[in-house]
């Protein structure tokens, strides 16, 4: 009765103080690499508090209420991300004001929703709208699912194993819903005093926070890996963006990571692992089987090991099409082109060569989707300067000499859950990811696409080497743990073992449907709110 009356008398400090500092503290803490992870099933709470006194009891005009929503939204976005400013200023900040204002959007129907329906129905529309939103992170235009809520989960394997049943947005599902149920326990103590009743409500919020918590930690015990294995060795360059990689001559380059590799590398290896973009320049892909950087590295590594090599590289190919967008002219050739970042298998056993080129690029910093796109690169610089391509005629999995599959992942690709499982196919096999991490001048960045990665491998049960330039290079099991890391700022290599796992999850197999069904429910509850308002 007491705090339901302070919190009446001040609520717009309470509002502002919540929203402001309490809520982007508890997102910050629960974030990866912090592992505070449990902090996110309250980090919800201020912004239905706000609602309540602001909206409901003072009748504050709902303007100023999703105002105060798109601010905290904005600030726990920039305490998550700031190393986007270690990239590109600009872009790190139209990024996260996109991102707040796209994730204000279910606030403003959870508020068009009040009054207007049983009160349960403000509370589907929240959680539906999220997730609906969430799901589009994934296909529009500026996709940037890195802050899709599940993945704070992703520093605690043991706790998400449910995932290979839900994907990441069941994740993001779990942390609304149980927000929502601790909320209504402390209105309730708040209002009416903590007593048996509103222990209730508790219980009610324990049960829903434990199930899925003691389902993933039954998972996450009984769960056997496969005994199969195969060799990787992983190098990690440690070669600087800014200063090095675009400067040094590609010999020198190559010799690098030749050196690295040769140290480690033995008749026993199965799969050499470089990063992203290694080799910045392989020429023209009709001319790849002549390429006289990867036949000078066929000559060194296959007098040591029958590996296949899989590498970043960045590949061209002349384009019919003429000054359209990320198609460039080359002087010499005469020719117009598109630009490819790509990963290549080069099989040191019989010089077969795969290629597979990234589909997933970071929007306007990789690619130009359309002319909207062309108008924020000229505003937006670009780091490495390329406009890079999808080609249509692509390879999705490497195959080697023992039927071994392995799915390329390159960088921004990892934060793809249905795009990722839609690739694995039924092949025993892993997952490469490979990554050129030196832009962001701390390893932030690097470890929440790390986290990112330990989902994939649950949704899907597939272990995963990361081979980064100069972020995180590691690798992680079936189960999502993280095993042999390196970070820092040196070169490094090193041999580890991967089992091999064929089967398919529920999740491979039937991706998304979270968002298919939230996006049902969002729009069916939607309609039925505006009947009732008209």
């Amino acid at each position: 009765m007491i705090l339901d009356f302070l919190m009446k008398k001040y609520q717009y400090f309470f509002a502002l103080f919540g929203l402001l500092i309490i809520s982007p503290l508890l997102f910050w803490l629960s974030w990866p690499p912090n592992t505070w992870t449990g902090l996110v099933f309250f980090a919800f709470i201020p912004y239905f508090f706000s609602f309540e006194y602001l909206v409901r009891q003072k009748e504050t005009k709902r303007y100023f209420f999703l105002l105060l929503i798109f601010s905290s939204n904005l600030i726990w976005n920039i305490l998550v991300t700031y190393w986007l400013y270690s990239i590109s200023f600009t872009t790190g900040i139209a990024i996260q004001i996109t991102n707040s204002t796209m994730f204000t959007i279910p606030w403003a129907v959870y508020s068009y929703a009040d009054k207007s329906s049983h009160k349960n129905m403000r509370y589907i529309l929240l959680i539906s709208s999220w997730i609906s939103l969430e799901y589009i992170q994934y296909y529009w235009l500026l996709s940037y699912p890195l802050l899709n809520i599940g993945n704070a989960l992703s520093t605690k394997p043991q706790w998400i194993q449910f995932m290979e049943y839900t994907g990441v947005l069941g994740g993001t599902f779990w942390v609304l819903v149980s927000n929502l149920f601790l909320f209504k326990f402390f209105k309730e103590g708040i209002k009416k005093g903590f007593h048996l009743s509103t222990y209730t409500t508790l219980a009610k919020s324990v049960a829903v926070i434990s199930f899925p918590l003691i389902f993933s930690l039954i998972i996450f015990n009984s769960y056997k890996e496969k005994n199969e294995k195969v060799n990787v060795l992983i190098i990690h360059p440690n070669v600087n963006c800014r200063t090095e990689k675009y400067t040094m001559s590609q010999e020198k380059l190559i010799d690098k990571y030749l050196n690295l590799t040769l140290e480690k590398v033995g008749p026993e290896t199965d799969f050499i692992l470089w990063p992203e973009t290694a080799i910045p320049d392989l020429g023209w892909i009709v001319d790849l089987s002549d390429n006289k950087d990867l036949a000078r590295i066929h000559n060194k590594l296959s007098q040591v090991s029958n590996a296949n090599l899989i590498t970043g590289g960045v590949l061209y190919e002349k384009s019919n099409e003429e000054g359209g967008l990320n198609i460039n002219y080359h002087g010499p050739s005469k020719a117009w082109y598109r630009t490819y970042n790509a990963a290549i298998s080069l099989s040191l056993v019989d010089d077969k060569l795969s290629i597979r080129t990234k589909e997933k690029l970071v929007p306007v910093e990789e690619t130009i989707p359309n002319r909207i796109a062309y108008f924020l690169r000229k505003t937006f610089s670009s780091l490495g300067g390329f406009h890079f391509s999808h080609r249509a005629n692509n390879t999705d999995i490497f195959i080697n000499a023992d039927g071994v599959s392995s799915l390329p992942l390159i960088c921004y690709e990892s934060l793809y859950g249905q795009f990722t499982s839609r690739k694995v196919g039924h092949r025993k096999g892993i997952i490469f990811v490979l990554l050129n991490e030196g832009w962001y001048r701390n390893i932030v960045g690097a470890s929440q696409f790390m986290y990112a990665s330990c989902i994939r491998a649950i949704e899907n049960r597939r272990s995963i080497a990361r081979s980064s330039n100069d972020g995180i290079s590691c690798t992680i099991n079936e189960k999502g743990q993280v095993e042999n890391m390196i970070s820092g700022f040196a070169p490094h290599a090193f041999n580890t073992q991967l089992t091999l796992n064929n089967e398919k999850t529920f999740y491979s197999i039937v991706g998304n449907y979270f968002g298919y069904l939230s996006i049902i429910v969002c729009v069916f509850c939607l309609f039925i709110v505006i009947f009732i308002k008209s």
